[in-house]
């Protein structure tokens, strides 16, 4: 009996092998994949680009947005600080009727000072202010940390004083 040899074109496991690809498809599918990589990147980086330019504009818009409120702030509150200094001086003039001139320079000194402050507030922008706040920081560090805890104080005081005050009346119907 003749004993017949088989060649098994397969695994060790048994199964088939897949079917083997031409050479020149294997470099043509390479080479397809590494153009549709290459295109992939290129639209990553324009849509990257494109969406820094976009966070620019919108980081420019906040920018200015911030900038008008600030501004807007600061002339109302260099208003609040002309409004104070006015109070000061007609104490000032109490007091000089009263017959405390000294007490009464005093007073007219603060309100200078405190008109100045209110006028410094309407006439400047919030970038030149906050280099003037950098150089006096830098210059004067324990007036500028005393000076930011006084004034934190009495703007509070002040932003205070001008809220409409609620009764206990008011509140309770409010409910």
């Amino acid at each position: 009996m003749e004993t017949e040899e088989r060649r098994w074109e397969g695994r060790p496991d048994g199964q088939e092998s897949a079917p083997s690809v031409d050479v020149g498809h294997e470099g043509y599918a390479r080479s397809s994949i590494r153009e549709e990589t290459s295109r992939a990147r290129q639209r990553v980086r324009e849509k990257g680009a494109e969406l820094e330019a976009t966070a620019g504009r919108k980081v420019d818009e906040l920018k200015e947005s911030a900038m008008r409120k600030t501004d807007e702030l600061t002339t109302r509150m260099g208003g609040r600080f002309e409004t104070l200094a006015r109070a000061l001086r007609r104490a000032g003039d109490g007091m000089r009727e009263e017959g405390e001139p000294r007490f009464a320079e005093m007073t007219d000194q603060a309100a200078n000072r405190v008109e100045r402050f209110g006028s410094y507030l309407e006439g400047q922008n919030p970038r030149e202010m906050m280099q003037d706040i950098e150089r006096s920081a830098q210059s004067h560090p324990a007036y500028f940390v005393a000076g930011t805890f006084a004034a934190g104080l009495l703007i509070g005081r002040f932003l205070r004083s001008g809220e409409p005050e609620t009764s206990p009346r008011m509140s309770e119907e409010a409910r």
